[in-house]
Parts: structure tokens; sequence; C-alpha cells
């Protein structure tokens, strides 16, 4: 499967709303996390039930667990940014936010300013 700008956002918009409600006690109702992630109630309810059945209800996660998520994101991460640049071409996600460029492309682009 294909990960999208707009799938990533989903899924960071639904992991937010579901981090919130684990750790507050205090936290919005699900309208206002869907007027702000640009989504319908309906599909924000339907993504937190997906994503929750998906994890088997299991949001509490072990810090060494936690580290060695973080540690491979941190270097998929430092991989990534030096194969290729990211530009944002549209303030939507669903315009499709991000485009890549070879990293060829993103050094002669930073020579010409």
């Amino acid at each position: 499967m294909k990960l999208t700008a707009h799938e990533v956002h989903r899924l960071f918009l639904t992991a937010s709303t579901l981090a919130l409600k684990f750790h507050c006690d205090d936290y919005f109702v699900n309208s206002y996390y869907a007027a702000v992630g640009g989504v319908s109630l309906e599909e924000l309810n339907e993504l937190e039930k997906d994503f929750i059945e998906t994890i088997g209800y299991e949001l509490y996660v072990e810090k060494n667990v936690y580290k060695r998520y973080e540690k491979a994101l941190k270097l998929y991460s430092n991989i990534h940014r030096k194969n290729s640049c990211l530009l944002y071409t549209s303030p939507s996600p669903r315009d499709g936010l991000l485009s890549r460029m070879p990293s060829s492309a993103c050094k002669k682009k930073k020579k010409k300013k």
C-alpha cells in the first residue's frame, strides 16, 4: 500500500485525537478535532474506531518500545532527507500536500538562490 499525504494526515489526526483522550482528562469533542483536521465527524469516528481496533485497544506503549520506534523513524528521516527534497505544493493534504524532487534537483535549486 502506498502511503499518500492524505492518508498520513488522516492517520496523524486519528492518532493525535486518541492520544489526547488517553492522556488528558479534559479534551474537546470529536466534532472539534474533525473540524480542525478537515474531515467530517463521521469520518473521524470511523477512523478512530478502525485505528483502535487495529492496535487491539492497546493505547499504552512501553518506554523501550517507544524508543525503538523513535530511533527507527529518526533513521528513516535522515536517510529520506538525504535522498529527496520535499516541497510544499498546496495547503491541503487532499490536494497532495507534498511532492518529491530528487536530491540532485534540490541541490541545483539551492545553488540558484
